[in-house]
C-alpha cells in the first residue's frame, strides 16, 4: 500500500547513511506514494457523498470543448515524458451541455488517464469531441494493452481491477465507478469496448442543450436543477 511504502523508505532512510542522490530517490518516492494516497482518499469521500446522498452537482451551461483544451494543456506534458502520442480532436462547433465543470473534467481525466496508463511508449491515445443528432460524445481511444472479454462487464465496479499484470500498482479500482456516477447524473451513458493486445475506447454521451434550453438553464434559480424541455 502507498502509506506501507512511505513508512518503509522513511525507516531506511533514517537507520542508514545514504548519498545526497539516493535521499533525492526516497523522496520521490515518498512524493509518489503520497499522491496515490490523496488520490485513493478523495475517491473514498466522492464514493461516501453519494452513497449519503450529499452529492452536489453544480450545474451550468457550458461547452466541452474548454474543459477538453483545459486538461490538454495539464496532461500533454505528462504523454510527451511517457512517449505517448496525445491527440486532442475537437469540431468546429461545438455542443452546449448542462453540466457540472468540474464533475465532467474529473470524468474525462480519469479516463485520459487510465489510458495513458495503459499505452506503452510509442501508442498512441485519441481524445475526440462530436455531436450525433441531441448527444454529445466524447471518445477516449488507445492502442495500448486491452482489456480480455471476462473483465469488461465488471470495468465499472467498485474495486474491480482486472488481471494482475495489467494493474499492478495502478489505483485501486474506483475510477471509472465515479465516472459512471457523475455520468449518469447528467443524464449521460458512459460505454467501454477493448480488445487484449489491441486497445480500448471509452465513450462518453451527454445530452446536448438545445438553443429552446438554454435561456432557461440560464435563469434557473437553482443549480441542481435541469431544464425543462
Amino acid at each position: 500500500t502507498p502509506l506501507a511504502v512511505i513508512r518503509t523508505a522513511a525507516e531506511l532512510s533514517l537507520r542508514h547513511g545514504r548519498t545526497p542522490e539516493s535521499y533525492r530517490k526516497t523522496i520521490e518516492s515518498i512524493h509518489r506514494e503520497t499522491a496515490s494516497m490523496t488520490e485513493l482518499v478523495e475517491q473514498l469521500l466522492l464514493l461516501a457523498r453519494e452513497d449519503s446522498g450529499q452529492w452536489q452537482f453544480r450545474f451550468d451551461a457550458i461547452l466541452l470543448g474548454d474543459i477538453l483544451r483545459t486538461l490538454g494543456a495539464l496532461l500533454n506534458p505528462m504523454a510527451e515524458v511517457r512517449g505517448i502520442c496525445l491527440q486532442w480532436r475537437l469540431p468546429a462547433a461545438e455542443p452546449l451541455v448542462w453540466a457540472d465543470g468540474e464533475a465532467m473534467r474529473r470524468v474525462v481525466m480519469i479516463c485520459v488517464d487510465n489510458a495513458l496508463k495503459y499505452t506503452p511508449s510509442g501508442g498512441a491515445v485519441t481524445v475526440e469531441l462530436s455531436r450525433a443528432d441531441q448527444t454529445a460524445l466524447i471518445e477516449i481511444t488507445d492502442n495500448g494493452a486491452g482489456i480480455a472479454d471476462e473483465h469488461l462487464p465488471h470495468v465499472f465496479e467498485r474495486f474491480y481491477r482486472a488481471d494482475a499484470a495489467r494493474t499492478a500498482g495502478e489505483g485501486a479500482g474506483l475510477g471509472l465507478s465515479i465516472a459512471r456516477t457523475i455520468v449518469e447524473a447528467h443524464r449521460g451513458k458512459i460505454r467501454i469496448s477493448s480488445r487484449e493486445g489491441a486497445g480500448t475506447k471509452v465513450t462518453i454521451l451527454l445530452p446536448v442543450l438545445s438553443a429552446e434550453q438554454r435561456p432557461r438553464a440560464e435563469a434557473t434559480l437553482s443549480s441542481a436543477q435541469w431544464p425543462a424541455s
